[in-house]
């Protein structure tokens, strides 16, 4: 049998991240939308764009050659994680993958970014998402016991599954 206490905790992480969620999603949908040439954009976009095109993980706007005509080669100058989630998001939408293709074609000054479809909503719903995770990780933190250890137990809690075989009554 599982506690209460286990359905509790998974329900009210579950509806702090769907809250998280929305108020957040919300609020980076409404902000102007913008090309991906603004703040550190063109760096994910040519990784993604790297990754998408070629399977190289280089190092985007450093690894020295110009990519929209040659497989640059591998690099780690950058994480690979939000990179790979941005690729992931270019297989998924079409018209975003045009718009980091075009955005990265201007980036080297083979277009002009105005000729750009300013598309970036997959890339904010993308980090409303990884937001909404941070506040949940957030939470759970800040709900640990200093006494124990609180890494280990936000672990064990994770790995377990969620169970719903409770006796109602």
């Amino acid at each position: 049998m599982t506690s209460g206490v286990h359905l509790t905790r998974l329900a009210t992480t579950t509806g702090l991240f769907a809250v998280a969620l929305v108020i957040l999603g919300a609020l980076i949908i409404s902000k102007p939308t913008r090309n991906l040439q603004d703040f550190d954009q063109p760096f994910y976009v040519t990784l993604a764009y790297d990754l998408d095109r070629y399977g190289v993980f280089s190092n985007g706007p450093f690894s020295g050659v110009d990519d929209t005509e040659t497989a640059p080669p591998p690099g780690m100058f950058f994480g690979p994680v939000y990179p790979a989630l941005v690729a992931a998001v270019m297989k998924l939408d079409s018209r975003f993958a045009a718009a980091a293709r075009c955005s990265v074609a201007a980036n080297r000054g083979h277009r002009n970014i105005a000729t750009c479809n300013a598309y970036d909503l997959p890339a904010r719903l993308l980090n409303a998402l990884l937001l909404a995770t941070a506040v949940v990780a957030i939470a759970a933190a800040a709900a640990c016991d200093p006494k124990r250890n609180c890494a280990a137990a936000i672990w064990r809690d994770a790995q377990q599954p969620p169970r719903f075989d409770f006796v109602i009554g």
